[in-house]
């Protein structure tokens, strides 16, 4: 059995399904692939996520955050900064693919995000083949306009491919999500009189709480936000806002 968050999409479908995506408000998580660090030394301070990806999505999450890494020819995984995990690209297409074909009406936004070379370069076509073929007719096509729930929902595509690179971006992906953090505001005094209010214990060196882990003790409550621009390729931005798990 399946929670409301796994399907929130479709079950709010009837009220949304005419809002573009700059209307949506759509949960992101940070470094989304960071659950599992190939570096038991350095995971205390690279991990900023506990769940997996598809736990991430059964939780509501509808937008990943994905740093990818060149590992050798043909080798792709996902990092944060320099740092490897132990999740191959296709292992995270999978999960998403996966999920996507036991909820239908589910939309998926995967943010390419970053590219680092660790030990190889990016071979951008064969990388562009690999994301097309694991996805396959699931990838909604960029048309240079944001759809709306209804339009998406008319074609076989139920991931959207956000591109942050002028490399390799191929006419199926969206361009890239700009992430500008939200302004804070938190002076140390105030931060100091909430951190009493709301005690987070967490483990030494993992800053951010987790889906599993959340601020506050609920799952749906996200205790900070960020915008994500969709940048198209005339130089025009326009919004779309993300909350986020960081």
């Amino acid at each position: 059995m399946c929670s409301d968050l796994e399907k929130w999409i479709e079950i709010y479908g009837p009220i949304i399904h005419q809002l573009p995506l700059n209307k949506l408000c759509l949960v992101e998580t940070h470094d989304s692939g960071t659950f599992r660090m190939k570096s038991p030394i350095v995971a205390p301070w690279a991990t900023t996520q506990h769940a997996t990806i598809e736990e991430q999505l059964q939780g509501g999450v509808r937008v990943l955050d994905l740093r990818l890494g060149c590992d050798g020819p043909q080798t792709y995984l996902l990092v944060h900064g320099m740092w490897r995990t132990v999740t191959s690209l296709n292992d995270a297409l999978c999960s998403v693919c996966g999920f996507v074909d036991r909820n239908t009406k589910e939309v998926v936004i995967l943010d390419f995000h970053r590219f680092v070379e660790l030990e190889g370069s990016f071979d951008w076509i064969q990388l562009q083949e690999t994301i097309l073929r694991t996805i396959g007719k699931r990838i909604y096509r960029y048309c240079r306009s944001l759809p709306t729930l209804e339009q998406i929902w008319k074609t076989a595509g139920r991931i959207i491919v956000a591109w942050n690179s002028k490399l390799g971006l191929h006419p199926h992906f969206f361009p890239g999500i700009e992430q500008g953090w939200y302004p804070s505001v938190i002076t140390i005094a105030r931060l100091a009189k909430i951190s009493k209010m709301h005690p987070i214990k967490l483990a030494c060196g993992q800053w951010e709480p987790s889906l599993q882990q959340p601020p506050f003790g609920k799952s749906h409550r996200f205790h900070s936000y960020s915008r994500g621009f969709f940048q198209d390729k005339n130089g025009q931005k326009e919004l779309i806002s993300f909350k986020r798990t960081v």
